[in-house]
């Protein structure tokens, strides 16, 4: 499932898919997510999933939420 995460994440830093586009695959797939047992995807779905909150409430920028989202990618690159 950090797969597909990645996946999802990679394609919208990309330009592939849009920011309403990762917010819609976020709520779609989150409870899959929690109940996979994978702690790393649980992770960083949570930390997704606030970020995207930040966004929306208008406390975190588009860009700030692109740079948060390249830092966690590059950590679990490293780990």
């Amino acid at each position: 499932m950090l797969d597909e995460i990645l996946d999802q994440v990679e394609a919208y830093l990309g330009g592939l898919t849009t920011l309403r586009e990762l917010e819609f695959w976020v709520m779609d797939s989150f409870d899959a997510v929690m109940g996979m047992g994978d702690w790393d995807a649980m992770v960083l779905a949570n930390d997704l999933d606030a970020d995207l909150v930040e966004v929306k409430q208008g406390r975190l920028s588009e860009d700030a939420l692109k740079d948060s989202l390249r830092e966690k990618l590059s950590a679990l690159r490293k780990a």
